[in-house]
């Protein structure tokens, strides 16, 4: 129930940042889900390096 309202959550933050169309804001919510998938089990310093490269990813993908 939370992992849902998060991902939703950054669901949103995606399509607001990037700004483009649906299914780009979509694969990118894929990849991102993957990479917190990985990073969680992980341990709490991969997950906070993933997010910190997804925000990259993510920002530089408005850019483009």
């Amino acid at each position: 129930m939370i992992k849902k309202s998060i991902l939703d959550f950054i669901g949103n933050i995606i399509k607001s940042l990037v700004g483009c169309s649906y299914s780009v804001a979509l694969i990118l919510g894929t990849i991102f889900i993957i990479l917190w998938i990985i990073g969680w089990r992980k341990g709490l310093k991969a997950s906070i390096l993933t997010l910190t490269i997804y925000a990259v990813i993510v920002i530089f993908g408005g850019l483009l």
